[in-house]
């Protein structure tokens, strides 16, 4: 965890899905990628055709459920 403000904490990596109740998961990246500049987002959805607008929102990676356990063992290790 970095530091975004002096009493506020900005995570270094943000795990999503697309299909949130309430908040989507690109309206969540859209509000918090010009905030939080030095956090890796992935992005995760059954639906591939989220894909193309999660990666030009900004997402570093999009995985496609179901998880694979090695795909995102392979994320993290890019990212660390």
């Amino acid at each position: 965890m970095r530091k975004w403000r002096k009493d506020q904490l900005v995570p270094d990596l943000l795990f999503s899905d697309v299909n949130m109740p309430g908040l989507s998961g690109l309206e969540l990246l859209e509000k918090l990628r010009p905030k939080m500049s030095g956090t890796f987002y992935v992005v995760m959805s059954g639906e591939s055709d989220n894909q193309d607008p999660a990666m030009e929102l900004g997402a570093n990676y999009f995985l496609s459920k179901p998880l694979v356990a090695k795909e995102v063992r392979g994320v993290l290790q890019q990212i660390s």
